[in-house]
Order: structure tokens, then C-alpha cells, then sequence
């Protein structure tokens, strides 16, 4: 079995503590599913829809920043990329307030990064490991070591669709319980970049 087969099978768990980063208000005691769909020639470009169909998020990305908006228009994070293709994630619109970066991990097996950020729940600091199948149709989010069965927290699959078209895209997400969902879609911010790069060769 492959890792992209690996990760398909592999179910989300809840982490050894809750986890919230940004506000106890986007963790939930159940799981979170959301549906993130990508349209490269529309604005916004981005848009995460709840299990009711309804568009709860919106995301535009420019140059070197990518905000999220909620379902009323206001900015409720924004992620920044450096020339080193490390990403930094603030809460509002400016840089204020810095809740986690990443840095990438070598790796032939996949496309690995490490999370950096503060579990305010815990008042400790906090790491996660972000595995991306290296063509970008899964990706999982863990509380530790994939390799060592660590919790998978969040799990990102491209949907199965008649055509190639990367241009139209729908990934599902699922959220384990007792996670800061709206960081964790934030961390689906940098995936759906990172896939558009491979596939588009946009340039930045």
C-alpha cells in the first residue's frame, strides 16, 4: 500500500490535549468536516463550505499573503510566505499578532513541514508535522511523528472528479474533535498554494 493509500485509510483522532491556537470558540467536541473549493480565475478563489453547503469562508491570495475572510467579509487571519518558503500565520489582517509559522522537512516520501505555534489550552508551545503526498491528493496533520502513529488531527483529500481541470478544484477536510479548526484552515491555506505552484507554475 502507497502513502497516499495510507493516508486515505487512516482515520482522524483526538489529540492528547485540546488544542486551541487561535480561540477556544473554534473548537468543537465533535468532529468538523469542511469542503474547500479552488477556482484560480475567480475572486475569491478560495472558499470553505460547511457540511450544510453553506460558504462560511473565503480566502484571496496575492503575491506573498493570503487573507481569510468570514461569511460577513471581515479578515480573520492571514498567512505571509518569506523568500525561504517558510509561512508565517497572523490573526486580523496585519502582523500583529503571530500564532504559528512553518518550515519545511526533507523528505522522498512526501511533502513534510513542521508547524510551529502556542496550544493556549495548555499554555505550552506546541508542534505539528504536515505530510502532503508528494502530487498534493492527501495530506495529513499530526499531533507528532506520522511514522510513530502519532494522532492525525486533520486530514485534507482532493475530491475524484470526471476531469484534470486544476484550475476547479474540491478537497474535503476533516477535523478531529477538541482542534482549533480555523487554524487548521489556515494550514489548508498553505496546501492549496503549494498544489497550485505544482500544478499551475503561477508566478509569485
Amino acid at each position: 500500500m502507497g502513502y497516499y493509500e495510507n493516508q486515505v485509510k487512516k482515520e482522524i483522532s483526538k489529540p492528547p490535549n485540546e488544542i486551541t491556537v487561535i480561540d477556544s470558540a473554534y473548537v468543537f467536541q465533535g468532529k468538523v468536516d469542511f469542503t474547500m473549493e479552488y477556482q484560480s480565475n475567480t475572486r475569491p478563489s478560495i472558499a470553505f463550505k460547511n457540511s450544510n453547503g453553506t460558504t462560511v469562508y473565503t480566502a484571496n491570495a496575492s503575491l506573498s499573503k493570503t487573507t481569510l475572510y468570514d461569511f460577513r467579509k471581515n479578515p480573520v487571519l492571514n498567512v505571509r510566505k518569506d523568500e525561504s518558503e517558510n509561512y508565517k500565520f497572523y490573526t486580523g489582517n496585519n502582523t500583529d499578532n503571530l500564532i504559528g509559522e512553518t518550515r519545511p522537512k526533507k523528505s522522498w516520501h512526501a511533502k513534510k513541514y513542521t508547524i510551529s505555534c502556542k496550544n493556549t489550552t495548555t499554555n505550552s508551545d506546541l508542534t505539528l508535522d504536515m505530510n502532503a503526498e508528494n502530487n498534493y491528493r492527501s495530506c495529513g496533520i499530526f499531533v507528532g511523528k506520522e511514522k510513530n502513529n502519532a494522532p492525525m488531527i486533520c486530514k485534507i483529500l482532493k475530491s475524484k472528479t470526471e476531469t484534470s481541470d486544476n484550475d476547479n478544484l474540491q478537497f474535503s477536510i476533516e477535523i478531529s474533535p477538541d482542534v482549533d479548526y480555523l487554524f487548521m484552515l489556515a494550514l489548508c491555506l498553505v496546501f492549496i498554494e503549494k498544489y497550485e505552484k505544482k500544478y499551475n507554475k503561477k508566478e509569485e
